[in-house]
């Protein structure tokens, strides 16, 4: 299964859900619950360029839990990406809204929140200060393992 997570820039949300995610499969395959092989997790913006590191506070709260985001570049969402994902996970109704109107995705895109069964929107953690990084972090992580348990 070819798991998409899409935000705006791809320096701090998206990339940090693809991280956590992968952290997750990796967690329950040792549980024997899932297997690694199964999944492909990636990630992209909607508005960046190929090639910026993730953000510096992005990449300090992962490792704050074990996660190195260090070797993560930013992609540009493309239309080969949208075709070969299973799913498609955005941070926002935004996201969302903008990929359907330009492609014809509408029964394997989600919000990331909407497809772990919650509500709200992962918000943008951009400019703000580590706290505030944190708590999107760990809202990241309680929605990811959400959807790795409906899988």
């Amino acid at each position: 299964m070819n798991i998409l997570m899409v935000c705006t820039g791809n320096t701090c949300r998206s990339c940090m859900a693809e991280a956590i995610a992968k952290e997750v499969v990796e967690h329950h395959e040792a549980c024997n619950t899932l297997k690694e092989e199964e999944f492909n997790i990636s990630s992209a913006g909607v508005s960046t360029m190929d090639g910026y590191d993730m953000s510096e506070e992005a990449q300090r709260v992962l490792l704050e839990i074990g996660i190195d985001g260090s070797c993560h570049k930013t992609r540009q969402l493309t239309a080969e990406m949208i075709d070969e994902a299973d799913l498609i996970l955005t941070m926002q109704g935004k996201h969302k809204e903008l990929i359907e109107r330009f492609f014809n995705v509408e029964d394997k895109i989600f919000t990331l929140n909407e497809y772990a069964g919650t509500s709200g929107e992962i918000k943008d953690p951009y400019g703000f200060d580590l706290d505030i990084y944190r708590e999107i972090r760990d809202e990241i992580k309680y929605q990811v393992e959400r959807v790795f348990e409906k899988l």
